[in-house]
């Protein structure tokens, strides 16, 4: 398969919004393609491991240079684009004289092994010489294809979902099935095209895949109409979604992100080890805090990520637990299309089993979810409003009939998240955004009173709708103090409401705190800056939670 043919399929895709249109386009387009063609279709439509080879803003400076083009010309084109490798493309067009009939065209397999990781060994010089001669040897309607890929960009807007529909159209294979074979890191062979569509495969071959995981759907009033005993209760932990996986002896820790992270988790694996069954478990990931017996917050959780191989100094500082809440496969046997109130029952059986043989080791290593007894929605409120205290998102409300089914399905889980902390800020800094906002202020720095002064606190770039943006990005360009690069310092006249997740104490900010996902909920008007919250109010709000 050429490159031409795959830029065709971006065309075709991207002119139509219909569903099974896309479907049946994928379905002709890898009926027609060699099983290599079609492995290295897949692993671009997934899109899991595409690499950046350089990035957006490198290769606007690249054409720049090339052809002799002001720089604040191409970021203007930019602006209105909002796409590096599309306006580079356009660009080209009024650069290049395309020869009539030219036929030079490569194959992905090309492109993606051979041609553009080249780069990595070039310098900067070289790197400009060798894509300006791509440019000038590729088919017109090859460059945004290239330079998409080129820049890691490439989002067709193709769902993992359509891409296992349409497998298992060609194929005749359930789309469970083919959803279960796409987990994990996928490489572009012919060998894993035909592993996709083949009939029946050995299951030893799946053996170290996780299960797609089910996801649960924001809460929705309605539910209350049901009786509280439909349902289980379960505290919502903010750690990483995680399946343990044990096939013959071998142990495999996957996130819900596809990502294999038995290096980050040695101590889980020693303890995994000790059990003697084999089984898929369904669970989260997290730093304990044993004095208090809850959750430490997820910024303990990331010193453990980035770091491949933890020292047991580490290990032992920040100590795991993993909370299980669902079986899925138990010594062989899938039991996900068994109800969830009967998958508990096996779980709780083969925990306390687990828990009787090795409890030296389980000891706040492993546990399972807590199920709440609860009498009516009511007491389902209170519950969630207490969640913030023993460090939980708030609540998971799980169908007890349910059965595990790979992602969001109606009417059988779904997080009852507490409602968002809130502060009222003074906007001080802003900045361009990127992509279709770069000509915009859209980047803002949020600030708090501490005593007389206002200390920047968070920063935000979503939460205003396209009208807000537009009024404040014109105040922001009428009431600018000073320039340092792209960053504009403002008048601190405006008020904004910012929400977040969590608050904690933070070292490495002039605050003194931190917060998780900060995000603008409201443009405060109606308030004077004076009226802007403080710092102590800040550290309150870590007292309450």
């Amino acid at each position: 398969m050429s490159l031409t043919n795959f830029s065709i399929l971006f065309k075709d895709f991207d002119s139509n919004n219909s569903t099974n249109k896309k479907v049946n386009i994928l379905n002709n387009y890898f009926l027609s393609n060699s099983s290599l063609n079609n492995s290295w279709t897949v692993y671009l439509l997934v899109g899991k491991s595409n690499k950046r080879f350089i990035s957006g803003r490198l290769l606007r400076n690249y054409f720049s240079e090339i052809y002799n083009m002001p720089l604040w010309l191409i970021e203007k084109c930019y602006g209105k684009v909002g796409d590096s490798a599309e306006v580079i493309s356009l660009l080209l067009n009024n650069k290049i004289k395309f020869k009539e009939n030219k036929s030079q065209d490569i194959s992905l397999e090309e492109l993606l092994k051979v041609r553009l990781p080249k780069l990595s060994g070039l310098d900067d010089q070289e790197k400009k010489i060798y894509i300006k001669k791509s440019w000038e040897e590729l088919n017109k309607d090859n460059l945004l294809i290239f330079n998409k890929i080129l820049t890691g960009t490439f989002r067709l807007g193709v769902s993992k979902g359509l891409v296992t529909k349409s497998i298992s159209v060609i194929s005749g294979i359930e789309e469970s099935i083919i959803s279960h074979r796409l987990m994990g890191k996928y490489n572009p062979t012919a060998k894993n095209f035909e592993f996709l569509i083949k009939k029946s495969i050995d299951q030893k071959e799946l053996n170290y895949k996780p299960f797609p995981f089910q996801l649960a759907c924001q809460f929705e009033d309605k539910i209350k109409k049901s009786p509280v005993d439909e349902y289980n209760f379960e505290w919502k932990w903010d750690g990483i979604r995680s399946q343990i996986i044990k096939r013959d002896g071998n142990i495999s820790i996957w996130t819900r992100g596809e990502e294999l992270v038995n290096n980050s988790f040695p101590d889980l694996l020693s303890i995994i080890s000790e059990i003697k069954d084999d089984f898929v478990m369904d669970g989260e990931i997290l730093i304990w805090d044993e004095f208090n017996n809850c959750p430490k917050d997820f910024s303990y959780l990331q010193k453990r990520l980035g770091r491949k191989s933890p020292s047991l100094k580490i290990q032992k500082e920040l100590p795991i637990t993993l909370i299980i809440f669902d079986l899925l496969e138990m010594n062989g046997l899938d039991i996900r299309n068994k109800e969830l109130q009967n998958r508990r029952i096996i779980l709780e059986k083969c925990f306390n089993s687990w828990n009787k043989k090795n409890k030296k080791k389980f000891t706040n290593k492993i546990k399972i979810t807590k199920l709440h007894n609860l009498n009516n929605w009511e007491e389902v409120e209170k519950l969630k409003r207490f969640s913030r205290n023993i460090n939980t998102e708030g609540l998971v409300i799980k169908n007890k009939s349910s059965k595990y089914l790979p992602g969001r399905k109606k009417g059988n889980w779904w997080k009852y998240k507490v409602d968002p902390m809130q502060l009222d800020a003074v906007l001080i800094y802003a900045k361009s955004g990127s992509g279709k906002r770069a000509d915009l202020y859209t980047d803002l720095s949020f600030a708090l009173w501490k005593n007389s002064k206002l200390v920047k606190f968070a920063s935000a770039y979503s939460g205003l709708n396209n009208k807000e943006i537009k009024e404040l990005d014109l105040w922001i360009r009428r009431n600018t103090i000073e320039k340092f690069g792209p960053v504009r310092s403002v008048k601190p006249e405006l008020v904004f409401e910012i929400a977040f997740e969590n608050i904690q104490k933070s070292n490495r900010h002039k605050s003194g705190i931190a917060v998780r996902f900060p995000r603008i909920s409201k443009w405060r008007k109606d308030k004077q800056i004076k009226e802007a919250d403080s710092l102590e109010n800040a550290y309150k709000l870590m007292v309450i939670k």
